[in-house]
């Protein structure tokens, strides 16, 4: 007479766990299955979570390679763009090598919009000066310490404070009785302007709607009046290196992180439609301040 036969959910056990020795070869074929149905169950699981991941990773991959095409072809432009001015330029950087005295000490974002501002001048006809200001021997120890420390691993870590520390050079745009400062703060990688009056300071709150209205504004739904961080990265950043400490607006006043300034020094967000930001704000901003 054949044994009993057991329920499967009690022939099924675990493996690795210790069981009692089976009693008969009928009860040793349901274990064996059980098993094997356990191993079918994880596989498929295992399978359909790696279908999900494999179908989001190349959704990811997608994107990227579009976003990849249009900063390919953006440079193209830019390239392109660059070699036509070379020639008509050169008067701006030539002679003494740069458009001002202490321009080499300036860190790229504002050499970027201190240098387009001078061909934005020269080319237009405008009145408008630029001046550098602020410690320029503190900004020549930093440029030294800074070519002595290059890329290497062991330079020292920023401290909380150092997220709010400017470079030490500013530049300043002046046209008649209105002068128009920018800042740059190396830890947050973030460029601030702030003006010396508040009629000025006002074409300075009132450009990112003019922008945002011309459709160049990343997030035209949100106003830029540099009451806070410009993008996410520049958040991670600040919370990085501040240690999870709140965004403060007010510690960077009376400069203000517009985000039509940060496609000045090269930092803003890739846009794919024209125009380009950099290619109006310069133009939008002198005329409101020569309307002033």
């Amino acid at each position: 007479m054949l044994s009993e036969v057991i329920p499967l959910d009690q022939a099924v056990r675990t493996r690795g766990e210790p069981h009692a020795p089976l009693a008969d070869a009928h009860q040793q074929m349901l274990y064996r299955l059980g098993v094997e149905r356990d191993e079918r169950l994880r596989l498929r699981e295992e399978r359909d979570r790696c279908t999900t991941s494999k179908a989001a990773l190349q959704a990811t991959l997608a994107k990227t390679s579009e976003l990849k095409a249009a900063v390919d072809s953006q440079m193209e432009s830019v390239t392109a763009a660059a070699a036509s001015l070379q020639g008509p330029m050169a008067h701006v950087i030539q002679s003494d090598g740069d458009f001002h005295p202490h321009a080499s000490l300036l860190p790229s974002p504002l050499y970027a919009l201190g240098l387009s501002a001078v061909s934005y001048f020269k080319a237009s006809g405008s009145e408008a000066t630029l001046n550098i200001s602020g410690d320029v021997a503190a900004a020549q120890a930093l440029a030294q310490l800074t070519s002595k420390e290059g890329t290497s691993q062991d330079a020292s870590q920023p401290t909380p404070d150092d997220a709010l520390e400017a470079h030490p050079l500013a530049v300043e745009i002046r046209l008649a009785s209105s002068v128009v400062s920018f800042r740059y703060y190396p830890q947050l990688q973030l460029l601030a302007a702030g003006a010396t009056s508040a009629t000025a300071d006002a074409v300075l709150h009132s450009l990112g709607s003019h922008l945002s209205t011309s459709n160049l504004s990343s997030q035209p739904e949100e106003c830029d009046d540099g009451r806070r961080l410009p993008d996410l990265c520049t958040r991670l950043r600040w919370h990085r290196v501040t240690g999870g400490r709140d965004v403060d607006m007010a510690a960077l006043s009376p400069h203000r992180p517009y985000k039509w300034l940060q496609w000045l020094g090269g930092l803003g967000p890739l846009l794919t439609t024209a125009p380009q930001p950099s290619q109006l704000v310069l133009g939008v901003l002198m005329s409101k301040l020569a309307a002033l």
